[in-house]
């Protein structure tokens, strides 16, 4: 599958990625309203680079309530806390 408009963002995700792999240390939130293809974008992302370096991947839960610092409890474990 091949992502329509999606470049401007993938090379932003790439630079800041470069950065982090220089040790300047990054975080990247990708938000956006429902639908609007943020998964899709950070899979893409993941499947271009993740070879070359180590991506932590956290997500908000699709519930009323959502778990208390959600995305952060995802990305502990593989963080060795």
């Amino acid at each position: 599958m091949q992502l329509l408009e999606r470049e401007p963002a993938l090379d932003a995700l790439a630079g800041w990625f470069a950065e982090a792999r220089a040790n300047h240390g990054r975080v990247v939130l990708v938000g956006g309203e429902a639908g609007v293809g943020k998964t899709t974008l950070v899979n893409e992302f993941s499947v271009r680079h993740g070879h070359t370096g180590r991506i932590l991947r956290g997500a908000c839960d699709a519930l009323t309530t959502p778990r208390p610092h959600g995305p952060l409890a995802d990305v502990a474990p593989a963080l060795g806390g």
